[in-house]
């Protein structure tokens, strides 16, 4: 539950630290940590199980995450006028190409009824629910799976459920690239690029999941 803020809050961030030609390639650079994660630690839990138990899993990446908080609460800053590391020509290069500030920001009105009600924030509350749902029942589904019924040993199955999540964060990586390029040459807008490329990836992982099942 606490972690469903992280995605969020990325794109605050995002939003206060990226140039629109760049926040693209650099917000899917940022996500792709999520999958690299996975398929880092997807290997590493099948050891730590096979080794020392499953519950030592837990353990262990929850002091991995408790040692990750600690860094980002050091290093990170909210915006470039709170970095002191940061140069002044960057700051002032990242501040010109936002055309906002701090000040303009502290002051917004959030319209939450007419938030909650908008019929883009309802569709993409249900289009994201339904990927993630989709995505969650993989994660920890597929190790079981492929112990139960395919009878792959822990470290196998750990080896071989981090693949899918591989190529899920070579794609998401190249795909801000491809993004931002498309914008920069005026091929499609913001809102064309990622209408398109968000329901690109969801059929795409829709079909990947059914021809899974029927295999």
């Amino acid at each position: 539950m606490l972690e469903g803020v992280t995605f969020p809050c990325g794109h605050a961030i995002w939003s206060c630290w990226a140039p629109p030609s760049e926040r693209s390639r650099m917000s899917t650079i940022a996500f792709t940590g999520a999958f690299a994660g996975t398929v880092a630690t997807m290997p590493l839990s099948g050891v730590i199980a096979d080794r020392w138990g499953w519950e030592w899993v837990f353990y262990f990446f929850g002091i991995v995450a408790c040692g990750w908080y600690i860094a980002w609460i050091a290093i990170v800053r909210r915006s470039p006028e709170h970095d002191d590391r940061i140069s002044h020509g960057e700051r002032k290069f990242i501040l010109q190409t936002l055309d906002t500030t701090e000040a303009a920001t502290d002051k917004v009105q959030h319209p939450w009824r007419e938030m909650f009600t908008s019929k883009a924030v309802i569709s993409m509350s249900i289009a994201s629910f339904t990927e993630d749902w989709g995505y969650y029942t993989l994660l920890t589904g597929l190790p079981t799976f492929l112990k139960t019924v395919l009878n792959f040993d822990l470290k196998q199955s750990g080896l071989l459920s981090a693949l899918p999540y591989l190529a899920m964060g070579i794609l998401l990586s190249s795909s801000g690239y491809v993004a931002d390029w498309l914008q920069i040459r005026n091929y499609l807008t913001t809102s064309q690029v990622r209408k398109y490329f968000t329901c690109g990836g969801f059929l795409v992982q829709l079909i990947c999941m059914l021809v899974g099942a029927l295999a």
